[in-house]
C-alpha cells in the first residue's frame, strides 16, 4: 500500500526567468538588486533600466550565502558573471549580508513621496480633543 504524503502549503516554488530577446552585450549599464528576506530572497538584473533576469528562492540558514546563490541563479544561462554587474543594491531583512552590494537600502533611507492623502492623515492637521471625566471635551 502506498503512502499518501500531506501537501505542504507553506512551501512555495523557487523560480527564475530571463528575457530571451535581450543581449547584455549591447547594454550601457548593468545593475542588480538583491532582496534578502527572512523567508525568501529575490534577485533582479536590469539592463539600461529594463528587466533582463530575475530569480526567487527560499532564504537558507546563512543570508550571505543565499545572496550569492540567488544572484548566480538569476545570471544562469545569461552569459553574465557577477563581475559584469556595474552596480548592486541590497535590500530587505538581510541587506547587510549582501557584501558585494555597493549600497544597502532599508525602507526608511529611501525618499518618501507625499500624496494629497498624506496631508489629511498628518497628525498636526487634526484637531486635538482631550476628554476629561468632569469637563467633557476640551481643545
Amino acid at each position: 500500500m502506498s503512502e499518501i504524503k500531506p501537501q505542504e502549503y507553506w512551501r512555495w516554488p523557487e523560480y527564475r526567468h530571463t528575457v530571451p530577446d535581450k543581449d547584455w552585450r549591447n547594454a550601457k549599464i548593468i545593475t542588480a538588486g538583491v532582496d534578502v528576506g527572512s523567508v525568501g530572497s529575490k534577485a533582479v538584473v536590469v539592463l539600461d533600466g529594463e528587466l533582463y533576469a530575475y530569480s526567487v528562492m527560499r532564504t537558507g540558514g546563512v543570508s550571505e550565502a543565499t545572496a550569492v546563490k540567488v544572484v548566480n541563479w538569476a545570471l544562469e544561462e545569461t552569459g553574465l558573471k557577477p563581475d559584469n554587474l556595474q552596480y548592486v543594491v541590497g535590500t530587505g531583512y538581510g541587506r547587510v549580508n549582501v557584501t558585494f552590494a555597493k549600497k544597502n537600502h532599508n525602507r526608511n533611507s529611501l525618499p518618501r513621496q507625499r500624496s494629497p492623502l498624506h496631508i489629511r492623515s498628518n497628525r498636526q492637521n487634526r484637531p486635538r480633543h482631550r476628554r476629561t471625566r468632569l469637563q467633557g471635551y476640551q481643545m
